[in-house]
């Protein structure tokens, strides 16, 4: 006769990969502080390669610590699940993740009592139920997927991980250049400067130049008087009578014939006159 599910053994199983996670935790703790002094050591003596593949050993168990403190709140979940489990014929919604996590670190940790949850979880639900879980991630507590991750740290946090521990032993530790290097800064070029408007050649006079104006104007009035031909500054006008203050007009001709016979000759003259001088 096959097995069959049995709630019992799930609730021991769970109890004890709590107690097993707890325990874990603690030897970890314990050994941190013993790698650390060993770092800072070989950071003392000037063996820095070594201490960088050290401190990654320090990383590793520092995320282990968390992610037990994760694994065991998923167990003591299945722990109070699992008269759940046993009653219902599919699985329950709020306890799928936490098995989902258990059977996938399974075989990725060292908690031989994950295999045994795993086991009965198959006797309830079948293998074919649970053997996809035990390789797809998307059904895993994504926190618990980064903390177990055996990939190398980041470089940035190695460095980071070393300088602590430097700090904490009182002993020199410089990174390399080119780990504290900031990236290089992009200068953006500066606008080129628009230049200032230039003044103008002739600015108009001011109030100061007023006089200067005046004796420029007078200068340009004698020039043109100079180049009046000779006749027409020896032209006579006819005198204006000066005796009555306000002469009356006269009245025109009836007749244009009887108009003065050199008042036309007058007329050109003083318009020529005028041309000459305006110019």
């Amino acid at each position: 006769m096959g097995q069959s599910f049995s709630q019992q053994s799930l609730k021991v199983n769970a109890k004890m990969s709590s107690s097993r996670l707890a325990m874990m935790r603690n030897k970890k703790s314990n050994l941190i502080p013993q790698l650390q002094r060993e770092i800072a050591e070989l950071l003392s003596a000037d063996k820095v390669s070594l201490a960088e593949i050290k401190v990654e050993t320090v990383i590793r168990e520092k995320d282990m610590i968390v992610a037990t403190e994760v694994l065991q709140l998923h167990s003591d979940r299945v722990l109070a699940r699992a008269a759940q489990i046993a009653s219902q014929a599919k699985c329950p919604e709020d306890v799928f993740t936490s098995l989902a996590t258990i059977i996938y670190c399974s075989s990725r940790l060292p908690v031989p009592e994950f295999k045994n949850i795993a086991t009965q979880v198959g006797l309830k639900y079948t293998k074919e139920w649970v053997m996809p879980l035990t390789e797809r991630r998307q059904y895993v507590d994504p926190k618990v997927l980064q903390l177990i991750d055996i990939a190398p740290p980041p470089r940035a946090r190695v460095i980071a991980e070393l300088k602590a521990i430097a700090e904490q032993f009182d002993v020199a530790y410089e990174p390399p250049a080119e780990e504290v290097q900031p990236a290089p800064i992009v200068e953006q070029p500066a606008p080129a400067a628009q230049p200032s408007p230039a003044a103008p050649s002739n600015p108009p006079p001011s109030g100061h130049d007023e006089a200067a104006l005046a004796r420029d104007l007078k200068e340009l009035d004698a020039m043109h008087d100079e180049k009046l031909p000779d006749d027409a500054a020896e032209l006579e006008f006819p005198d204006v009578p000066s005796d009555d203050a306000h002469p009356k007009p006269k009245s025109p001709p009836s007749d244009p014939c009887d108009a003065p016979s050199g008042g036309g000759n007058i007329d050109d003259i003083t318009r020529r006159f005028n041309e000459l001088k305006n110019r």
